[in-house]
């Protein structure tokens, strides 16, 4: 039994809920990190076709705005 404080549903002579047993606990924690998941574009499955594809252009992407950055600070120090 627990010392002063909140007392937990054994102490107070309650089963515990069958959806807070570990195996079905863990279930729903994994069923709502999926759901959680599934909408980063990084965790979605794409085709390997279109997922090459866009890494590409995401590097493309990338250097453009190094060599934008790079413009901005020669101007700016000049």
């Amino acid at each position: 039994m627990a010392i002063g404080g909140v007392k937990s549903p054994k102490d107070t002579g309650e089963e515990l809920p069958p959806f807070f047993l570990q195996p079905r606990y863990k279930l729903l924690y994994k069923v709502l990190q999926d759901q959680k998941n599934c909408t980063r574009i990084a965790r979605k499955p794409m085709p390997e076709a279109l997922k090459l594809e866009f890494s590409q252009k995401s590097k493309e992407y990338h250097a453009y705005k190094v060599i934008e950055k790079a413009h901005i600070e020669r101007e700016t120090n000049d």
